[in-house]
């Protein structure tokens, strides 16, 4: 019983070191991204393009997704 105890607050503190660290916010904000450029209407190879480029802007939104893509088609 004490190793499962052990294990459970090494678990614990896990979690609390992901929460005040970036590591939940920054794979968040990764899957936000891509389900932006799913949702503009992003297709295939584009919804990793689109999602990078989110990724690098200061705001992430779908007008920003929007004007990204519609940059990346009229290549």
């Amino acid at each position: 019983s004490r190793i499962v105890l052990c294990v459970g607050l090494a678990q614990n503190f896990a979690a609390l070191r992901a929460l005040v660290s970036d590591g939940i916010q920054k794979g968040h904000m990764s899957l936000h991204a891509s389900s932006l450029a799913i949702q503009v209407g992003a297709q295939n190879e584009e919804i990793e393009i689109i999602a990078n480029q989110l990724r690098l802007a200061p705001k992430m939104n779908s007008a920003i997704a929007k004007k990204l893509l519609m940059t990346l088609r009229d290549k």
